[in-house]
């Protein structure tokens, strides 16, 4: 249900991250028996790393090395963690989409947590630059490459809209998000027959 990192020399864990829409699902691991525990899909995607050269808040551009990581069957979503201090990595930003509340949840840097309701769509709450509402489970690897936005070339990551077992309302789309900008969706393209 969990990310975790290893020291390569002596196999000891030296963190492990739980994405904060996981963590709702963790009494579910809980088990009527003794010593036994149910499991729980979680964070079941392959992980990226890349290292990018940006400003993170520094206020000088330095190459950083970022992760990103897909929930795969454990849930609609992605997060993003600094690991350049292999052993003091930091929360960039999480966003995970609820097809069944018809929610999306965003959680920045700081660990603020946002939440975009759109059963109304189009009339929709969701905020456009954090529009994941047609996100499906996060299989696809994202593919972290520079691109330009707005006339500048910034680092971000590019993955497919997800898996959604024969649903329409979701999954048929390409997200681009800018790891720049804290996770922000800058251009999304959906629909059926877009992929």
């Amino acid at each position: 249900g969990m990310l975790h990192a290893f020291d390569v020399e002596d196999g000891e864990e030296l963190w492990a991250f739980i994405p904060p829409a996981l963590i709702y699902d963790l009494p579910k691991t809980m088990s009527d028996f003794t010593n036994q525990t149910n499991s729980i899909s979680g964070v079941d995607g392959s992980p990226v790393v890349k290292d990018i050269y940006y400003d993170n808040g520094s206020g000088s551009e330095e190459w950083r090395t970022i992760a990103l990581v897909g929930m795969g069957p454990g849930g609609k979503g992605y997060f993003a963690l600094d690991i350049t201090d292999t052993e003091n990595p930091t929360h960039l930003f999480s966003f995970y989409n609820n097809v069944i509340t018809r929610d999306v949840t965003f959680w920045n840097d700081d660990g603020e947590k946002y939440t975009y309701n759109y059963s109304q769509k189009p009339l929709s709450s969701v905020a456009p630059d954090y529009d994941y509402s047609n996100l499906g489970n996060s299989y696809s690897t994202p593919h972290i490459l520079r691109m330009g936005i707005d006339g500048e070339d910034n680092w971000v990551a590019v993955f497919g809209g997800g898996y959604n077992i024969g649903s329409l309302e979701y999954a048929s789309g390409i997200f681009v998000v800018d790891l720049e900008d804290g996770g922000i969706n800058n251009e999304y393209r959906g629909g059926k027959g877009i992929l």
